[in-house]
């Protein structure tokens, strides 16, 4: 049984495209590319939080959910380093306020923030993604279940490089692909954080990834440029 979001008489229309800033704008390039974002319901928190519609998306979204922030640029989300953890209907008021707050507190100009109510599978991993490996090399993927080591992996087959901790095999090179095509998508290495929903990895969020370019050791691009 899936825990996909599923829209609500009680939940406003809301679209990506209404949302302010960076990533809701990079969240609809993906969409549009067909890149898997993870499905949600859109609430604008107000100055007093509407804990009807609130807590009626959320129990919609299904028993683990997150409230994920589309904050209006990434100089106000670097603000927010700890962004609430799962949380159910009887928290999510409670953790939407503390959002509502701490934006009021970074002393951004907008007044409305939208948040994502993004339900996942039960018992299923979640974690992070650069397209690049940690090294800077790129030709190699890093992916990681939350609190888990990271895993590399190939970029050119999708292939393991690297094994690390909290994933199957194949739960890392789906989501090593889910990443590789999100940077494909947006033109830039990107650094995404994914869950499960329907028993696939899907982008929760996505910011671009600052990496210092290395020469690569594998041999196919190293016979490439020498070939050149």
């Amino acid at each position: 049984m899936t825990t996909s979001p599923q829209p609500t008489s009680a939940a406003p229309t809301l679209r990506l495209e209404d949302a302010e800033g960076e990533e809701a704008r990079d969240l609809a390039r993906l969409l549009a590319a067909r890149v898997p974002v993870a499905a949600a319901g859109l609430l604008p928190v107000e100055r007093d939080v509407d804990e009807a519609r609130l807590v009626a998306a959320v129990e919609a979204a299904g028993a683990r959910v997150w409230l994920r922030p589309l904050f209006p640029s990434r100089a106000v989300a670097e603000r927010f380093p700890d962004l609430p953890p799962l949380c159910g209907a009887a928290d999510a008021v409670a953790a939407a306020g503390a959002l509502r707050a701490g934006f009021e507190a970074s002393g951004a100009p907008v007044q409305r923030l939208v948040v994502r109510v993004v339900g996942a599978d039960a018992a299923a991993p979640r974690g992070g993604a650069a397209s690049a490996a940690w090294s800077g090399d790129p030709d190699e993927l890093s992916v990681w279940a939350e609190g888990e080591e990271a895993w590399r992996i190939d970029r050119r087959s999708t292939r393991v490089v690297e094994p690390g901790a909290g994933l199957l095999v194949q739960q890392a090179e789906a989501v090593a692909d889910l990443v590789d095509r999100a940077q494909l998508a947006l033109g830039l290495p990107v650094r995404i954080d994914w869950v499960f929903q329907d028993g696939r990895p899907k982008v929760l969020g996505v910011r671009p990834l600052t990496i210092t370019p290395t020469f690569t050791t594998h041999r196919w691009r190293r016979l490439a440029l020498v070939a050149a």
